[in-house]
């Protein structure tokens, strides 16, 4: 600031001098120093006085709050079908589980799959806490794998059935029965995507090994894997379940080399001992899903209420949204929710989730919390359709919370609300077989007589005798007054007299309530 006043002087001394010598004055423009500022757009912006010199927009840069606004543009989070707003998010695989198992639950509900449950989206924790190791156990199955095609083979499968375990594994996205043709639409969808090993994975939990070489097999050579697993395929044909074959001993010794969990996972589960899938439902990189289904599948009751247990908590306590699967709208999903957002900031999605799929706890205090903060974000982008679309969806999923009304009609003798009084009763009309429609005349608290209609003197409430010519519609019965003199009557009694005077018509009051107020019609 000092070597610019400095600069100041000696220009104008130069001024001066050059005048004295010239005898003539120019005027010298100092120029500001161009800043750069932070724009409240989250726009990088160049600028010289009030004037924008440059200015680099949301093109060129890509961070969390600028996908956050884009995606509000798009009305993420408030498409009405909740499988819209996973396609909105495609880029994020954990955001899009997220609202497929939301949809997938709304879809069940309606079906009628999960009427029994008091959540509208129920994980599978709170789905398979209804097993009772006495009283309702699950069914045991077993197959011999000689008669799943493998007549080399001397052991068995052994699975569990019960109607809460094929809930579970249609919320897991699984077949209730394997030889169903839910499965072939299953395993194609993951080969349209692209995972191959995934697809032979699930066609392997589900015994159906010929299924799954024939997946490997069909893989592309331009695959993430290539050739590599037509390998795998002609591996898998060898399948033989006795502990002292080749097979078994080559293929243990090579799960600790394979990269891909799923091709891990697939080689486990064939080589078990004594049915203990532990290695495959700890393997961390096979889908949370996948994980609970086989675990529906193949654990005994008391072991699958550990699992779940075991992993619900560690779902939680590492924040990932896959958990929702599990814990459902519980308590424990919206532990999940505020973890997730500890790790990710993701305000955005953690308050339209929260808003969608929690809405009986759309009053806690930490819920309007994410609410508000969502709201201020939306200010700060001046996205203000955006914010009003969230608010009114906000407030439709509120029906036990609507705001109390601010206008009551109100006795003129003892100054409580009529209005009350009848929305209170309205239900005892509704259910009146009668027909016949009870009006109140009088106040029903002090049984003083109800305000008069200025113009016919009949109080409200009173049946308007109808005229010859015109019939009152229902409009015209209404009881309206001047909200500055407070004088009143019915809203056809006063706009016809409004017709022809300007004065109330009430005797010594010379308010003008149809200028003041506004056309009672």
């Amino acid at each position: 600031m000092f070597s610019i006043l400095i600069l100041c002087v000696l220009l104008v001394l130069f001024a001066v001098i050059y005048y004295l010598f010239s005898g003539t004055i120019k005027d010298y423009k100092v120029v500001d120093r161009t800043s750069i500022n932070w724009s409240a757009k989250s726009q990088i912006v160049w600028s010289h006085g009030p004037k924008f010199l440059r200015y680099i927009d949301d093109s060129f840069f890509e961070d969390l709050s600028n996908r956050f606004k884009k995606r509000a543009v798009q009305r993420y989070g408030l498409q009405e079908n909740l499988q819209k707003n996973s396609d909105l998010v495609k880029d994020n695989m954990t955001l899009a589980n997220a609202w497929n198992w939301l949809h997938l639950t709304e879809k069940l509900s309606l079906d009628g799959v999960l009427r029994d449950s008091e959540y509208k989206h129920p994980g599978i924790a709170y789905i398979l806490s209804k097993i009772d190791s006495e009283d309702n156990k699950s069914e045991e199955v077993i197959i011999p794998w000689s008669d799943l095609g493998y007549p080399n083979c001397q052991g068995s499968a052994k699975y569990y059935r019960h109607d809460d375990r094929d809930k579970a594994l249609q919320l897991c996205s699984w077949p209730v029965d394997r030889n169903s043709p839910v499965l072939l639409d299953f395993l194609n969808l993951l080969e349209r995507s692209g995972a191959y090993t995934r697809a032979a994975a699930v066609a392997i939990f589900n015994l159906k090994l010929p299924l799954a070489i024939d997946i490997l097999t069909r893989s592309p050579d331009n695959s993430e894997y290539g050739s590599s697993l037509n390998v795998v395929a002609m591996a898998l044909s060898g399948f033989s379940d006795d502990p002292n074959s080749v097979w078994r001993q080559n293929s243990v010794a090579c799960i600790t080399r394979m990269k891909d969990p799923y091709l891990k996972a697939m080689f486990c589960f064939l080589t078990t001992e004594n049915y203990d899938y532990s290695k495959v439902l700890n393997e961390k990189d096979v889908a949370v899903d996948d994980r609970v289904a086989l675990a529906c599948m193949y654990l005994p009751d008391s072991q699958l209420k550990e699992y779940m247990q075991s992993l619900l908590e560690e779902l939680c306590k590492d924040g990932n949204l896959d958990g929702l699967l599990v814990t459902g709208n519980s308590a424990n999903g919206l532990k999940l929710l505020q973890k997730y957002l500890n790790n990710t900031a993701d305000i955005q999605s953690t308050a339209l989730i929260a808003m969608r799929a929690f809405h009986e706890n759309l009053e806690s205090e930490m819920v309007k919390h994410w609410f508000e903060n969502y709201r201020e974000l939306l200010n700060h982008w001046r996205l203000y359709n955006e914010r009003a679309d969230f608010d009114i969806m906000l407030a439709s999923y509120k029906t036990d919370h609507k705001p109390q009304p601010q206008v009551h009609v109100a006795c003129n003798f003892c100054g409580k609300s009529i209005s009350a009084y009848i929305h209170e009763n309205m239900e005892i009309k509704s259910q009146s077989k009668s027909g016949i429609t009870i009006k109140l005349t009088a106040c029903p608290y002090c049984r003083k007589p109800l305000p008069r209609c200025a113009i016919c003197l009949m109080h409200m409430g009173t049946a308007i005798p109808e005229s010859e010519v015109t019939k009152f519609n229902d409009f015209d019965n209404w009881f309206t007054w001047c909200q500055t003199c407070r004088h009143g009557g019915h809203a056809g009694h006063l706009s016809k007299w409004f017709e022809e005077h300007q004065e109330c018509p009430v005797s010594d009051c010379t308010c003008r309530c149809d200028s003041i107020d506004a056309s009672v019609v």
